[in-house]
């Protein structure tokens, strides 16, 4: 019965009163930001004529106001253009700025080459750890154990900030949120198809559109199944989201869940995170199409997901990370802006690249989007895909009534042989080792518990 406080609420708890009858309140809505037309007074500031200049002030103030700290701070240092955009701010902004990548020996591409060329260029004191398969393998249960929530992400996540605090840092710099509001994610291109394939399944008579769902499905390629399986979704049954974007994000659809033994009950209006989708739905639909995504992304992977992850795997590391792209002003101005603003230029992101041009390398601006993960498709086809195999054979009575065990088998089967990614195999094996560390009482039994979510976000749109 445990509930966590949606962002931008508040809650007072009188001394006399039960406290299961206190009702949260929201003292953040889009309504009360630009994108509402009512600025914030500690937002009314001179602004620029150029929305790229505005950007580069406040991405400046943001970053400056981050630094401030009583012991070193560092950043977070990929091959992408967010955390090198934090990290020419920073160092720009404060000498003696650390910086710090995460290696993997055993894959062909690695962020550390790049990294290390960037904290050059830029006089940084860069740091570099090295994680090899066997090593993470060696420490997953350290890392699923430290878990407050099951999540697919959560183990990256810990190992990145455990691999920080080796290097000595206590506070880190992250390039979380710029994705979400420059656009820099597929899901802003997958949304479009998601909602086309929803206008014709509103379109079609509710008979015909199973037909032309499994008809999309036999046409995709095997390269293409999971994108095709969730275009169908949103053809065959339209309004089983309250979102089309939500579509783009999911690792397994309503249907196939309810196809595996869920109840219809686990997502119907009465629950409260689908309630919180359909607000933010709702909030959505009152903004361009680009802001419209933008706003979801906020809402919901980046909400459930990386900063949830963020904030408690670093703790259980006893760091701290700081979002930038996330101060208040920014997010604010950002999301008031018109789509032209924001989607313009050859490059995703143009609005940030245009900010920033004269910190960022040209390579980096022209390279192709590299979302910073680890090398799971390569592990799992290795030492630890004989774990994962045998855990998913080892399935918890509790998720039985939810997700049977032979669907957990058939996604592994799936994946061996290329029909789908290795983010749902994965995500399964991480749920159901969480449920059986977490939901059992002292005496071996499984407690009284409530149900675990089933809709889970995945690392990349339409995968």
């Amino acid at each position: 019965g445990v509930k966590s406080l949606p962002p931008g609420y508040s809650i007072s708890i009188a001394t006399d009163e039960p406290v299961r009858a206190v009702k949260p309140t929201p003292f953040w809505t889009p309504q009360r930001s630009p994108v509402g037309g009512t600025l914030e007074p500690h937002n009314k500031r001179p602004m620029k004529s150029s929305p790229a200049e505005n950007v580069r002030d406040l991405l400046e103030e943001a970053v400056a106001s981050h630094l401030v700290a009583d012991v070193p701070v560092g950043v977070f240092l990929s091959s992408g253009l967010d955390s090198t955009a934090i990290a020419a701010l920073a160092s720009h902004a404060q000498a003696g700025i650390h910086t710090f990548t995460v290696a993997f020996p055993d894959i062909e591409f690695s962020e550390a080459e790049k990294a290390r060329q960037t904290a050059a260029r830029l006089g940084t004191q860069h740091s570099e750890l090295t994680l090899s398969g066997a090593e993470m393998v060696a420490r997953l249960d350290e890392a699923i154990t430290a878990f407050d929530q099951p999540s697919m992400d959560g183990v990256n996540t810990y190992f990145v900030s455990w691999a920080a605090r080796q290097a000595g840092l206590k506070v880190a710099l992250s390039g979380l949120g710029s994705d979400e509001l420059f656009g820099g994610y597929g899901s802003f291109r997958a949304s479009m198809m998601a909602r086309r394939a929803t206008w014709v399944g509103h379109f079609l008579p509710p008979p015909l559109r199973p037909f032309v769902a499994n008809a999309l499905r036999a046409t995709s390629s095997q390269s293409s199944t999971d994108r095709m399986r969730k275009l169908a979704a949103s053809l065959a049954d339209p309004d089983s989201l309250p979102h089309e974007y939500l579509f783009t994000r999911l690792l397994f659809t309503p249907q196939a869940i309810a196809a595996n033994g869920a109840s219809h009950a686990d997502f119907d209006e009465t629950q409260q995170w689908w309630q919180w989708l359909a607000q933010a739905a709702e909030q959505a639909r009152t903004m361009d199409a680009f802001t419209g995504v933008s706003w979801m992304e906020l809402r919901s992977y980046l909400l459930n997901t990386l900063l949830r992850d963020t904030d408690a795997m670093s703790m259980r590391n006893s760091l701290e990370v700081r979002v930038p792209f996330l101060h208040s002003p920014l997010v604010e101005y950002v999301l008031s802006l018109p789509e032209s603003a924001k989607r313009s230029g050859t490059h995703p992101k143009s609005l940030l690249v245009t900010a920033l041009g004269d910190l960022l390398p040209r390579d980096l601006v022209a390279q192709r989007k590299r979302t910073f993960t680890f090398p799971w498709e390569r592990w799992l086809r290795g030492s630890l895909g004989e774990r994962v195999a045998a855990g998913l054979n080892d399935w918890s009575p509790e998720l039985a009534p939810m997700i049977g065990a032979d669907f957990a088998r058939n996604v592994w089967e799936d994946f061996q042989r290329g029909r789908t990614t290795w983010s749902r195999p994965w995500s399964l094996y991480v749920l159901n080792e969480w449920v059986k560390r977490n939901l059992r009482d002292t005496a071996g039994h499984f407690a009284d518990a409530p149900r675990p979510a089933v809709a889970a976000a995945s690392p990349g749109p339409l995968n």
